[in-house]
């Protein structure tokens, strides 16, 4: 969905709670205001709800709205700086810490107004997942902490998962349409990394296949890679790299449609800061480590131009 039918779908939404009805089901969830993402209590909730939306039967996009509360049919103007976080990265990276396989999701600040009622709110969209059920690797609840939790949401009620729920979960697989989903494939023979002593940065130029397995198109703005490697450092053994540029195609991302694969040759940088005698070294464990599969990409991130953030599928080959 885009960012403008999400919009209107939430707006009818919430006009017909105004009115009376009761719109919340197992897609659809509303919250009065943010959750303390600097507690364990908030963060344990949020994965909770957040998690039963996901994994609720059926494959149709979900949502948490944040700001009004139906019962009372009130707004409560809500940021997300008032979770504690300071963007969207932060929030996601609750998620992989705590969760065991990611999901997409989008955020959108929205400014709600008809008539008389205007209202800050923030939209969670959680477009249909194929890796449910998603697990809660540790929930906490008061002194308690359960290991491996799953969690759905059944009408307006948030509950653990039966068995049942969880094999629904599996044979409803081939039924769920993904709108964008993607496959990130590096050719591993040609993944160098390039120091620049002076500016202190690391680049990396990879040769990279991208293939859209959903059923609709999409155009990347940005690309962010989550990087493992032993080297003699411990604090630099995980790092974050950004996309420096297209090598080719003006520098510019194609609209890749589904059942397409585009190729491409990529920069990435990242800033290393340590001393410079060391740098050297850092470089060589990690180059060694692509070669020996010591040196490991643990995460892509893909943030597409609807501000929609995918978590492709990756994979390596070696011609």
């Amino acid at each position: 969905m885009s960012v403008t039918e999400i919009k209107a779908f939430i707006e009818s939404q919430i006009l017909q709670a105004l009115q009376g009805a009761s719109v919340e089901n197992h897609k659809l969830d509303f919250k009065r205001s943010w959750y303390n993402l600097q507690s364990e209590e908030g963060i344990n909730e949020f994965l909770k709800d957040l998690t039963a939306l996901i994994n609720s039967y059926g494959g149709a996009d979900a949502f948490l709205i944040i700001g009004y509360d139906d019962k009372e049919r009130k707004f409560y103007p809500s940021k997300f700086a008032e979770s504690g976080l300071t963007n969207d990265a932060e929030l996601i990276g609750i998620i992989k810490r705590r969760v065991d396989r990611p999901f997409n999701l989008q955020m959108i600040e929205y400014h709600f107004e008809e008539g008389t009622q205007s209202s800050d709110l923030t939209i969670l969209h959680l477009p249909p997942s194929l890796d449910k059920p998603h697990v809660i690797r540790e929930y906490k609840k008061g002194n308690s902490i359960f290991y491996n939790e799953i969690f759905i949401r059944k009408d307006r009620n948030c509950e653990r998962a039966s068995r049942a729920d969880i094999d629904l979960m599996y044979a409803e697989k081939p039924a769920i349409q993904v709108e964008r989903k993607a496959i990130f494939t590096f050719r591993t023979n040609h993944l160098r990394l390039v120091p620049n002593f002076e500016e202190k940065k690391l680049f990396l130029k990879s040769h990279v296949a991208i293939e859209n397995v959903g059923f609709k198109p999409f155009a990347i703005n940005s690309i962010n890679l989550r990087i493992y490697g032993q080297t003699p450092f411990k604090d630099q053994n995980k790092f974050t790299m950004v996309l420096h540029r297209l090598v080719e195609n003006n520098g510019f991302f194609p609209v890749i449609v589904p059942d397409a694969i585009h190729r491409f040759i990529i920069e990435f940088q990242t800033a290393i800061l340590m001393h410079k005698e060391d740098e050297d070294i850092f470089v060589r464990f990690l180059q060694q480590g692509f070669l020996d599969r010591t040196t490991s990409i643990e995460e892509v991130r893909l943030v597409l131009s609807n501000g929609e953030t995918l978590f492709p599928r990756i994979t390596f080959v070696d011609y």
